[in-house]
């Protein structure tokens, strides 16, 4: 737009500056008769319009000129502007860079150890499940409760141990000829010592975990593992030091705390060991074990009820263990819960194999046959107690609670030989309640003389015992 008015401004002054209308100056001619007055008109002066295009181009000229000379004093100005911030920016750049070198190279190391670490602990979640997941087999205890297992378990990184002993013996030969090509593989050696724990070889397995240890000592799982050969082999001083140091790496692994509580139960540090097993539960409530250990821990410090509560909650996450009904109806009958005793016990009795497990099979008949006898349901008790007698183990348990059977069925005679019958199989088996059942035998078979004799011989040992000062009194008179 602005072009346009210009050019019409350029036209206009150019017209009025070469077409200019003038008239003649007659005063100077005489006017003549008749003679008519002319008006003349003067021609366009070309040198005028060249010489106003001329300053027009010299205006013109020196307007772009000034016009270039600003605009490129501006480009100068900024180009000079834009180079000085270059440069300031470079010397701010090649400051940073020079501060952060080291931190990025810092970081790059710590980056690199937090991928080892996380590679580490990928390994380790891999295996979590197996090594928190195994602890199943427990053997037998005299005391009719089953004791937590000194752990059989032993994980591999690469195989579960569901194999044949030949078959563990050909692994370890693979194992042998890989280690000869790769003697800085950790995990070979690792692989290698679990299965020599698997074949009981304890030297031969804490030779090669202390190698992968030595290889890699990041890994609490080795610590772990050699743990395990020392609990198994018995050093306990040395398994409590390796799950101590596996804890230390890492003590997010419950397997790791209820391992070491079951070492310090077997030290008989029951507190520490509750302390473990606590912590064990704290990490991972899916695991049933770490509730098994403890309720055995809360039974040892006669926390009874406790202990049940443990137990049932352990029901909950496995309720295809079948030792637990076990451990709990004998802690039923401890409370003296007789009917819920019987009920957990008959539980086990109908699910275990008796032919594989005849032990835990004799220990829940005479546990049932004591409740049975307490609530005075003699006909089942003595069953049970014949099923046990069939076993031939715990013979003495089912003689003294066949003699009380009888004596409360007023069979003095068939309770009599009962007893007889223990000092045959065992003649020091609980001395002081054989001798309580045998004076009472012999008071309610007239034999006096017995009763002073044998209430002499409990005085011996329970100087305080009621049933003997009662009845060797009774027969005195």
């Amino acid at each position: 737009m602005r072009l346009i008015l210009f050019i019409t401004y350029f036209i206009i002054t150019v017209l009025s500056q070469a077409v200019k209308p003038t008239y003649a100056d007659v005063s100077a001619v005489p006017a003549t008769q008749n003679q008519p007055e002319v008006q003349v008109i003067e021609l366009l002066d070309w040198s005028k319009i060249f010489n106003f295009l001329l300053d027009l181009k010299e205006n013109a000229l020196n307007k772009v000129l000034s016009v270039y000379e600003l605009l490129f004093s501006k480009i100068i100005a900024t180009v000079f502007v834009v180079w000085q911030f270059i440069i300031q920016s470079v010397d701010i750049l090649v400051f940073i860079l020079t501060l952060s070198v080291p931190l990025i190279l810092f970081g790059y190391e710590q980056i690199k150890s937090a991928r080892k670490e996380d590679k580490n602990n990928l390994a380790h979640k891999e295996t979590q499940d197996k090594i928190d997941g195994l602890l199943n087999r427990s053997p037998v205890n005299v005391n009719q409760i089953v004791l937590p297992p000194v752990s059989s378990l032993i994980v591999g990184l690469n195989h579960s141990f569901d194999m044949s002993e030949d078959a563990i013996k050909q692994d370890i030969i693979n194992l042998n000829k890989h280690i000869h090509l790769n003697e800085h593989d950790d995990v070979a050696f690792n692989n290698r010592g679990l299965r020599h724990l698997h074949l009981k070889d304890y030297q031969n397995a804490i030779l090669d975990i202390n190698k992968a240890i030595k290889l890699n000592p990041t890994m609490p799982v080795y610590f772990y593992n050699l743990g395990l050969v020392y609990l198994n082999s018995e050093d306990l001083i040395n398994a409590e030091i390796n799950f101590k140091e596996a804890i230390k790496i890492n003590e997010s692994i419950a397997a790791f705390h209820n391992e070491l509580g079951l070492v310090r139960l077997r030290h008989q540090k029951f507190d520490k060991a509750l302390k473990n097993f606590n912590r064990a539960i704290m990490l991972n409530k899916k695991l049933f074990i770490p509730f098994k250990n403890r309720a055995f821990v809360k039974y040892r410090l006669k926390k009874y009820a406790s202990s049940i509560k443990d137990y049932s909650r352990a029901l909950k996450i496995k309720d295809d263990d079948f030792r637990i009904y076990l451990n709990r109806g004998h802690l039923y009958l401890l409370l003296e819960d007789f009917e819920n005793g019987i009920r957990d016990l008959t539980i086990f009795i109908n699910q275990i194999d008796k032919k594989k497990f005849p032990s835990d099979f004799s220990i829940a008949l005479l546990n049932r046959g004591h409740a049975y006898e307490r609530l005075d349901k003699l006909s089942e008790a003595l069953e049970d107690m014949q099923v046990a007698e069939g076993l031939g183990i715990h013979l003495a348990e089912v003689y003294l609670t066949n003699a009380r059977i009888f004596f409360k069925q007023e069979k003095f005679t068939e309770a009599k030989n009962q007893i007889e019958l223990i000092y045959k199989s065992d003649s020091d088996y609980k001395k002081d309640k054989v001798l309580v059942e045998i004076i009472k035998i012999n008071y309610s078979l007239g034999e006096f003389d017995e009763v002073i004799a044998r209430s002499d011989e409990l005085l011996i040992y329970e100087p305080d015992d009621f049933t003997a000062n009662c009845y060797r009194g009774l027969a005195n008179v």
